[in-house]
C-alpha cells in the first residue's frame, strides 16, 4: 500500500526535449511519464513516487513533468488534460490515465506495460538461447 511521500520522493523531472527524446527512443524500453501542474501535484505525484519505489528493480523509467516549468513538453506528446500519466514502450504511447490517479490502478497498468516489454538479453542468450537451470 502506498505510503505518504515528500518532495524528495518524487521521480526525477523531465526538464527539456532532450530528456523526453531519450526516454522515448525506439529501444528505450518502458516508461511512465506523469504530467501535472504544480497545484495538481497532490493528485498524481504521490502515486508516481510510489510507482518509482515499487518498480525500482524493474526495467521501467518513471519520470514527471511539471508543465509550469517545462511547458514545451506538454505539447510534445499531445497531452491535453492534466493531470495525465502516459505509459510508453519503445517510444510509443500505449495507454494514458487522466485525472486523479489511484496508486493501485497505476501499479496494475505498469505491470501490464512490463508484460509487453521484451526481456533484455545479453549476447550469449541471443546467440545460444536462454540459460537453462541445471536442476
Amino acid at each position: 500500500m502506498p505510503r505518504p511521500v515528500g518532495s524528495d520522493d518524487l521521480p526525477p523531472p523531465l526538464v527539456d526535449s532532450d530528456d523526453l527524446e531519450e526516454l522515448l527512443a525506439p529501444n528505450a524500453g518502458a516508461a511512465v511519464i506523469g504530467y501535472w501542474l504544480n497545484a495538481q501535484a497532490a493528485y498524481v505525484a504521490p502515486a508516481m513516487a510510489w510507482i518509482a519505489a515499487e518498480f525500482a528493480d524493474e526495467p521501467v523509467h518513471v519520470r514527471g513533468v511539471d508543465v509550469e516549468r517545462a511547458p514545451a513538453l506538454l505539447e510534445a506528446l499531445g497531452v491535453r488534460s492534466l493531470p495525465t500519466v502516459l505509459l510508453c514502450l519503445n517510444g510509443e504511447v500505449l495507454d494514458a490515465l487522466v485525472g486523479r490517479i489511484d496508486p493501485e490502478t497505476l501499479a496494475r497498468r505498469v505491470r501490464w506495460l512490463l508484460q509487453r516489454s521484451p526481456t533484455p538479453q545479453g549476447i550469449f542468450a541471443r546467440l545460444f538461447g536462454p540459460k537453462r537451470s541445471s536442476a
